[in-house]
């Protein structure tokens, strides 16, 4: 990645720099949802790029619409709602925290930022406040009017100025004023930054949204029947499993992301004080972070670097900060860490807790993400589900300082309890009616399914008809030793022919509409198509064949769902009772064999895999005759506190009392809500396990019959081997709950 001054595009060619003529213009949009958005100048030149407008073009969901055929809502318009939604939040979460809270945030804040503001102006020297004043100053809206009385007393706190100036000064040190800033300026250009943040945290989603990672992910797990060749020698399953993985961060482009890295390598001692160097967070960026979100930090990268507006001087170094303070943002995270006593990785010690608060604001346990999505969603839909009281949440939003470690978090007023207890529950529905609706859900596996098979058959065949379209189009790419790269952004998008400068030129403009005509276009010449020669290329178009039906025609007849109307769960509580009659034992304790059994499938991995490789082995014969095998799950979208609380996501409840120490006390939302104290139940109430079959005209063959049969002696094996094991410990009385032993 390379520096230029806005007069080449990313390809070298010159273009015409645009400008502003009134910087502090704003622009409005018009919206369903939050009826109208303003936008700033820093922001339309995002909203102008081509990699947003591509957004237009991509699905916030892949396949809901055949179910419910108005939700075409898509990541452009889901986008400026985050955007709109995460300012909103971090302006009220400061309007109404103590003093004491919103100045040691300030404080806090203002000392990185003064570090990046160096950074941001090495040659001009530009007055970054005169920028802010001829741009944004006052857009925020931020005033001080906490709603906040103190304890016993009654009496109100007071406000703190727009002109009171940060860093302080401590006993021990002394600030020098061209070091400080006012809180308005650190407010606003704050408020930018996250929403900026908001803007571009979706604008790496690939065609069909999640679809292609979920193909992704799939053609990973055959990578080693696919390029046997790389694995010559190897004989571990260890090092087999981390020559999986690094072969598949080549092939996904990991690489070319963590350009974005360097890119900003120089800010990343100033972020993080005791880092020494940015291999932990390389680390943590390639193994944590999705493709999705790899791909919108890149492009974060690449659009600060080929702005298409010309902000000259001191707006120029002004627009640095903001994109500075934006990437610090986007890479602040903690993870769990299972070998650390703490829970928590190297990550979280070194990172900045300001900038951690302000990431939760825009991903977080209730962020402007969720919000916007939940109320969207089911708007499109036609639905009542999804509808919430979403100002009541933002407005009562409050910074506060955690007492036992100092960080700063989000919490909420307890007027907004109702609407966040709604917030969660409408989000749970709309997944469990809406999303995971049977007809999509079916469409979005097969989906998933059919793109992992056309990668399959680009790596078989490089030089088949479909792979060089498929390639041409900027989905796959193979270097000069063979090695595919899957979905890259614009560099090295090399096709052979006199099309190759035009078609890299379209790789950032990758959408739905021409994945679609590609899907098509392939339907269209399948149905024409002569015998193969190549055996494992028929092999491949026989299997895409009735994914494409099912995927552009609807043809739910290609299609069988074995779990559709019966479910695992009635399936296994039949198996049961059938084997445990006559046994003498009472009915609670085959209720809770149920239960027990249907938690160790759902919580423990290793039973699951047991079970469905189990499956596996008894539908060998039918899968050998041409059947596809699919499966999935469906997780319910629940808050539970205590896995909140690992990822630093729990929400807390606020009162409007402040204590002797100036500080707001808070509650854990669970010990306050009786509603979402019981929402984890639902995870193993409501997890589904999904399974598909998919052949030409499956519904209306005799396999179906085949499959039910297999299917019912396959569950009745494992409740068997699974009775056996707990009447054991009945009659030596030490049963448990197989799940949480």
């Amino acid at each position: 990645m390379h520096t230029n001054t806005s007069k080449y595009n990313i390809w070298g060619e010159a273009l015409k720099t645009l400008s502003l003529s009134h910087s502090r213009a704003v622009t409005t949009i018009p919206d369903p949802i939050h009826k109208e958005i303003s936008i700033t100048c820093f922001e339309r030149e995002i909203v102008d790029s081509q990699f947003f407008q591509r957004l237009h073009f991509i699905l916030q969901n892949s396949t809901t619409y055949m179910a419910f055929p108005s939700n075409k809502n898509t990541r452009f318009s889901h986008s400026l709602g985050v955007c709109h939604l995460s300012g909103e939040f971090f302006v009220n979460a400061l309007r109404n925290a103590t003093p004491k809270d919103l100045g040691s945030f300030l404080n806090n804040a203002s000392r990185i930022v003064h570090e990046l503001a160096v950074k941001a102006r090495p040659n001009s020297g530009g007055d970054l406040r005169t920028a802010w004043k001829e741009s944004i100053s006052g857009h925020s809206g931020f005033r001080h009017r906490p709603s906040l009385r103190i304890r016993d007393t009654g009496l109100p706190v007071e406000s703190l100025s727009l002109n009171e100036k940060f860093p302080q000064p401590t006993d021990d040190e002394q600030v020098l004023e061209d070091r400080q800033f006012t809180a308005g300026f650190l407010v606003d250009t704050l408020w930018q930054a996250i929403r900026i943040c908001g803007l571009v945290h979706d604008i790496g989603h690939l065609p069909m949204s999640h679809s292609l990672e979920g193909a992704a992910d799939k053609l990973k797990k055959r990578l080693e029947i696919l390029m046997p060749e790389q694995f010559y020698g190897i004989n571990s399953e260890k090092e087999k499993s981390e020559k999986v993985d690094e072969l598949f961060r080549q092939i996904s482009g990991e690489k070319q992301y963590l350009g974005v890295i360097d890119e900003f390598s120089n800010i990343l001692n100033i972020a993080y004080p005791e880092f020494t160097s940015k291999d932990s967070v390389i680390e943590y960026f390639k193994k944590k972070y999705p493709i999705h979100e790899k791909r919108s930090i890149f492009i974060l990268g690449v659009l600060f670097n080929n702005g298409i507006y010309e902000f000259d001087g001191s707006k120029g170094d002004y627009r640095t900060l903001i994109y500075y303070i934006a990437f610090i943002i986007l890479i602040s995270s903690i993870d769990v860490d299972k070998s650390s006593k703490s829970g928590i990785t190297n990550i979280r010690k070194i990172n900045n807790s300001a900038f951690r608060f302000l990431k939760l604001i825009v991903a977080g346990s209730v962020d402007g993400d969720r919000m916007d999505y939940t109320l969207r969603d089911g708007h499109s839909c036609g639905s009542d589900l999804g509808r919430f009281d979403v100002q009541s949440i933002t407005q009562h939003a409050v910074l506060f300082t955690e007492r036992a470690s100092g960080d700063f978090r989000v919490a909420f007023f307890h007027r907004a309890l109702p609407a966040i207890e709604r917030f969660f529950v409408q989000r749970y529905q709309s997944y469990k009616y809406l999303i995971y609706h049977k007809t999509s859900s079916r469409a979005e596996y097969c989906l998933q399914h059919l793109l992992a098979e056309i990668i399959e058959l680009c790596l078989i065949d490089p030089n088949h008809r479909f792979s060089r379209y498929f390639a041409e189009l900027g989905y796959i790419h193979f270097d000069d030793n063979g090695l595919p790269r899957i979905f890259p952004i614009f560099e090295e998008a090399e096709v052979p022919g006199e099309r190759t400068e035009r078609y890299k030129k379209q790789v950032p403009g990758i959408d739905d509409a021409n994945l679609r005509s590609f899907l098509e276009w392939m339907l269209s010449v399948i149905g024409l198509r002569r015998s193969e020669r190549n055996p494992a290329v028929k092999i491949q178009i026989d299997k895409i064949e009735p994914l494409l039906k099912i995927v552009l025609r609807r043809e739910f007849e290609h299609v069988y769902d074995p779990l559709k109307h019966a479910g695992l769960r009635p399936m296994m509580r039949k198996q049961i009772m059938k084997a445990s009659s006559g046994s003498g034992l009472s009915d609670d304790l085959i209720k809770k064999f149920e239960l027990d059994m249907q938690s160790a499938l759902i919580l423990r991995s290793s039973h699951r895999n047991e079970a469905l490789g189990k499956l596996q082995k008894a539908l060998a014969p039918i899968i050998k005759d041409g059947v596809q095998f699919i499966t999935g799950e469906q997780v319910p979208k629940i808050y539970d506190h205590n896995r909140a609380k690992i990822k630093g996501e729990e929400v807390y409840i606020a009162y409007n009392g402040v204590a002797e120490d100036g500080l707001i006390k808070v509650r854990p939302i669970n010990t306050v809500s009786t509603a979402l104290h019981r929402m984890p139940r639902l995870y193993e109430e409501e997890y589904k396990y999904k399974m598909f079959f998919v052949a030409p005209s499956i519904k209306n063959s005799n396999i179906i019959n085949e499959i039910d049969n297999l299917l019912n002696e396959v569950i009745k094996e494992i409740v068997k081997d699974f009775l056996t094991s707990a009447l054991i410990n009945v009659e030596n009385e030490e049963y448990h709950v197989q799940s949480r032993s």
